[in-house]
């Protein structure tokens, strides 16, 4: 994607083979082999543990991350001191200047937030002029309310029984889905949101924060769950 009004090409990403074993980390593989080109000053928003930066650091000038997770950055900022991170809230907003970045990658990240547009709206800030946006999120079909990852919000009681009772999985639980409500997130998803955020207004509100778009399937991916 863009930050230009009137250019549309793309770029075609290499064959797509297998993946890791975990669903976004094998998103974020993908987003590697599209971001096949020097990126310059490059910014994961919703870094995590920082799969996507370890994966294209060799492409980049800078390497920069940003996730609302504290715990998180603090464990990966002494792992990878070369990468430069930070912690922001819930509203997205970050302390980068505007045009800031070349490159921004928000990888199964944007239906995960409060607010998309808000969001958006502040990487169109920090984007550069003619700077590239690769954004990737689950897409909402016919069969989305089957989707799993809504199950802690339709019926968090079992979900608590099947995770602490039934799998013996206490100590995951409690950092999971118990402690990231300091930060407003149930697991990775905003607390502010019933379920995940399964919607199609992500080409619109791109355009309307001044993003144009390029629409692109990646090669041999199936439908994910978050």
């Amino acid at each position: 994607m863009k930050r230009t009004p009137d250019d549309s090409a793309a770029r075609k990403p290499a064959n797509a083979k297998g993946g890791s074993e975990h669903t976004v980390w094998r998103w974020q593989a993908r987003a590697a082999q599209w971001l096949d080109f020097p990126l310059g000053r490059f910014l994961d928003y919703g870094c995590g543990r920082c799969a996507s930066l370890k994966k294209v650091h060799d492409r980049c000038d800078e390497c920069h991350g940003v996730d609302v997770n504290d715990d998180v950055i603090a464990g990966v900022q002494e792992q990878f001191p070369e990468f430069t991170l930070s912690v922001i809230d819930q509203s997205g907003r970050t302390t980068y200047a505007d045009g800031f970045f070349d490159t921004v990658a928000l990888v199964e990240v944007i239906e995960h937030v409060p607010d998309e547009r808000r969001t958006l709206g502040e990487i169109a800030r920090i984007l550069k002029p003619n700077g590239t946006l690769i954004l990737t999120t689950p897409h909402k079909g016919a069969l989305t309310f089957l989707d799993l990852g809504n199950f802690k919000f339709i019926f968090p009681t079992v979900h608590r029984f099947i995770h602490v009772v039934v799998l013996r999985n206490r100590r995951y639980y409690q950092e999971r889905f118990v402690r990231t409500r300091d930060v407003g997130l149930v697991g990775d998803i905003s607390e502010s949101s019933a379920t995940i955020n399964r919607r199609r207004s992500s080409t619109s509100a791109l355009r309307i924060c001044g993003l144009s778009v390029t629409p692109s399937i990646f090669p041999g991916c199936a439908p994910s769950c978050c």
